[in-house]
């Protein structure tokens, strides 16, 4: 559960709903099995922090709260910000997301040619005008 209060925001009772998750996140809730998708690496990210130190090497006792937040929340919040373009350094000093972010983008480079066109190809439709 990504917020511990009873809160309209909270990720399972967002993912309970088709037209939620996909207004939030842009996904369907079937379609967060990407979660799965994305294999063990999800729960070996690096955090880095200002000072470039990776979350490994931080004195935790001086970190401030413990995460309350699993994979699956973070993951959750990621598409959340990418789907409804909250400011990014908010939600990545809060959520540690920038993290995600890359991660997703390391994952899926790959699949690069398949999920988006080629530049040419999006020129060649658009209007004169551009």
């Amino acid at each position: 559960m990504l917020f511990r209060s009873k809160n309209s925001m909270d990720d399972s009772e967002i993912l309970k709903d088709r037209k939620k998750t996909k207004h939030f996140i842009g996904l369907y809730p079937d379609e967060f099995d990407v979660f799965d998708f994305l294999g063990p690496a999800k729960y070996e990210l690096n955090y880095w922090d200002s000072k470039g130190k990776t979350n490994d090497k931080l004195d935790h006792k001086k970190c401030g709260p413990s995460r309350r937040f699993t994979a699956k929340d973070k993951l959750f919040i990621t598409l959340l910000r990418l789907r409804r373009g909250f400011v990014v350094q908010t939600i990545a000093y809060m959520f540690d997301m920038l993290t995600w972010i890359q991660f997703l983008f390391l994952h899926f480079k790959s699949m690069e040619n398949v999920m988006f066109a080629q530049r040419d190809v999006i020129q060649s439709s658009l209007p004169k005008v551009f």
